[in-house]
Formats: structure tokens, sequence, C-alpha cells
């Protein structure tokens, strides 16, 4: 976690934005776009400790909770450096199917084994695991279920023959939503956190940001009509160009501006593909003020608070959002982000079985040498390589021991199965 100290942490800044409590160095540090979403940048002096963990445990799950796909897609790692968060029961053409946090599938199944008692007596017993690991795992669990001692099913197990399957996921179904009233509080609390690193929080307690305010912590479907809009315009060039070179091509930006009447818009960018503006104040804010906040979802390490003057935005053209035209930008966005995830699984595919097959014929530091073990890993792994991207099934005939490795299937792998 980083910590940023504030602009006007020295001056006015002393009470919290939706309360009456204090602000400042003993207060829990606020992230201004969520942990979560890859925030990084904190402050101390605008929401105090109560209100921080009142939101964090309502209106600031709701975002991310929203994009749970492509966070675990994209291997996006919160700002704190938390591991994505898993899927399960995802709709694949092979069946449901759970998405572990590192990203790799794995067939939604409720045992591991299963024992079924004869009529004539004796047992059915059929395994449904990944590794030689995971069936010692569960062997004495077996065993436990059907009365015997580990020894004795061992005694049984020893010498049966097993699959080993690799099989793939196949295409993919989810719904892509995101917005509601819950998650537009979220966002018009970081663009309020954003101002107010520049501002005070004095500043932004007066009458002018009163809606706002009432919003982020009651709701009000009247705010979300009348303050909010989605908008799904490009953002206008040479801005997105710019931000796309500094915070990569699924970049965030919460960008917020007043004019000279203290009318003061935000505008909040998700993942370079949802788009919202909201009126944090119609008129009699603070004048002229201008602050963005961008980072890269894909990297939390890169992000930028002083934005704003490299990548400017018109009161302009933030006044004008429009969703309806813009269906067509978004999906063209949506389509680039999948070419995307294609490149960056592949990478993740390859580098996996890169490491798994020289793992099995070398210990870390040694050399690949032009000999005959060099030939056999070369050899296993262009033919995993090859399977693998053209996403070949497998079938591989193997022998239960207790003592010894049968092997591990890649990562992608369907469960093989065992019958006794």
């Amino acid at each position: 976690m980083i910590c940023e100290q504030m602009h006007e942490e020295a001056s006015d800044a002393h009470h919290c934005l939706f309360c009456e409590n204090p602000v400042g160095q003993s207060s829990k540090p606020e992230h201004i776009l969520l942990d979560a979403l890859g925030g990084r940048k904190t402050t101390k002096w605008a929401v105090c400790s109560s209100c921080n963990q009142t939101f964090g445990g309502t209106i600031d799950k709701v975002l991310p909770e929203q994009i749970r796909v492509q966070r675990n897609m994209f291997q996006m790692r919160s700002g704190s450096g938390d591991a994505p968060p898993g899927l399960l029961q995802v709709t694949a053409a092979s069946g449901n199917v759970n998405f572990t946090s590192d990203g790799t599938p794995r067939p939604a199944r409720s045992k591991p084994f299963t024992a079924t008692p004869r009529e004539q007596g004796g047992w059915d017993l059929s395994f449904n695991v990944e590794s030689a690991e995971q069936l010692r795992k569960y062997v004495p669990h077996a065993a436990a279920a059907m009365g015997m001692s580990e020894d004795e099913l061992w005694a049984q197990l020893e010498g049966q023959e097993a699959s080993l399957q690799t099989g793939y996921v196949g295409p993919v179904h989810s719904t892509l939503s995101c917005g509601g009233e819950e998650a537009i509080r979220s966002m018009v609390k970081s663009s309020l956190v954003l101002l107010a690193t520049v501002t005070g929080t004095t500043a932004l307690r007066g009458p002018a940001f009163t809606a706002a305010q009432s919003f982020v912590v009651e709701g009000s479907a009247h705010f979300v009509e009348h303050n909010t809009a989605m908008d799904g315009r490009q953002l206008p060039s040479p801005t997105y160009e710019k931000l796309v070179d500094a915070h990569g091509p699924m970049f965030n930006l919460i960008y917020v501006k007043s004019d000279g009447q203290g009318r003061t818009l935000a505008y909040f960018h998700l993942i370079n593909l949802f788009s919202w503006q909201m009126v944090l104040a119609s008129t009699g804010g603070p004048v002229n003020i201008e602050i963005a906040l961008a980072s890269n979802p894909l990297d939390p390490a890169q992000w930028d608070d002083e934005v704003a003057s490299k990548a400017p935005l018109a009161f302009d053209w933030l006044e004008s959002p429009d969703y309806t035209d813009g269906v067509e930008t978004t999906l063209q966005r949506f389509s680039k982000i999948l070419e995307l995830y294609q490149e960056l699984s592949l990478k993740r595919v390859a580098r996996s079985l890169i490491t798994s097959v020289l793992d099995d014929y070398y210990t870390k530091g040694e050399s690949i040498e032009n000999d005959e073990r060099g030939k056999a890993a070369i050899e296993a792994l262009s033919s995993k390589l090859t399977t693998a991207l053209m996403q070949v099934p497998t079938k591989k005939n193997l022998v239960l021991s207790r003592s010894e490795t049968i092997g591990k299937p890649p990562t992608d792998a369907k469960p093989g199965t065992t019958n006794k």
C-alpha cells in the first residue's frame, strides 16, 4: 500500500467528507481508486476510519464484483498486491468450470471421490482428482468412508490402472454488466475524495456538494437520474493516445474539473470499457479546479495523479456525455480487449508449460545442453505446446503407486478417473 501526502493536509481539511468525525494522521488510509481495482494512491485527510469501514463493506464491494470476470481473466492484482479473485460455476462449452485465482480452469465437481456399496458386498470406488498428490491426499478419506485402513485400501489400489486426461474448456459464457446505484455511489465517493486532495474537505462540505455527499451516504434514484450519465464516447485525441501509452490499453481514469461558476463534473473511466459522467455540484463549488488520477490495472505500480496536465480534457467535452452514439465505440474497445486477452493467455499457457516441462528434466540453475536429456526436454515441450495451442484432448494410461509419482497434468487438465 502506498500512502501519498495530500496537498492540503496542513490546512483546513480536518473533518470527514461524509460525517462530523475528524480526519488526519490517525485515520485509516482511504484508497481514491479502490484497492480492488488496483488503486494505490491513498489519503487520510478525506474519509474517517468509520466511514471508510462502512463504505468498504457496502458500496465499495459492488464495482469490483461487477468486473470480477475481467479481473480474473487479465490477472488484475489489487493495489496492495492481493491475488485476483477466483470464479466459481462459470458456464463453458465443456460444462461448468471454476477458475482459480491464477486463472487456471478446473472442471467444477462436487466430490473428489465417491464410494458406493455393492448389494453383494464390496465397494465401487471412483476418484476424480488432478494429480498423484491429490490422489494420495484423498485415499485416507476414502478408506475411512469404507471402514478400512489406509494400508488396506492402498493394497487394493496398488497396480490398478488410471487415466490422465487433458481437455479444454471451450467458449466461456458470462454477462458483462457494470453500473447501478451502489456502484455509482462508490464512483462519486472516489471523485469527491480525489477533489478533496486539492481543496481540502471544508470547501466540499457546503451546500454545493450536499446532494453528492448525501447520495454517497444514503443513495438516491433522483441523483442517479439527474446527476449521472453513462458515456460511451471515445476520449478525444490526443488525450486517449497519451493515456494508452502511459497506462496501457485497459487504463482507469478519474477526472474532476470545475468551471468559473464552480460547476463541478467528474468522469470515471473503468478498464477502458465503461464510463460515467457525474455532476458533483451544479454551481457554487471551488472554481477552475482540475485534477485527475490514471492507472494501469494490469500493472498497479503504473499510476499518475498529475495526469490532468499531461492529458487534459475540455470542460465542454465533460459536459456532454453520450451513451447511445458511443455503443459502437464501446464494442470496438471490447473487441480489442478480447484480442489482448487472447495474446496474454497464450503467453501464460506457454510460460506455464515451459516451466512445468523443464522442472521435470532440470533443477533450478541448470543449463539446457544439446545432449540426450536436452533433446528429450525440447521434444516433450514441443509436443505439449503444440497440443495445448491446438487444444487437442489427450489421454494417458497410468499405473497407481503409493510411493511413486504418476505425473502431474497440464494446468488446463480435466481430472482423470480411477475405478476399483
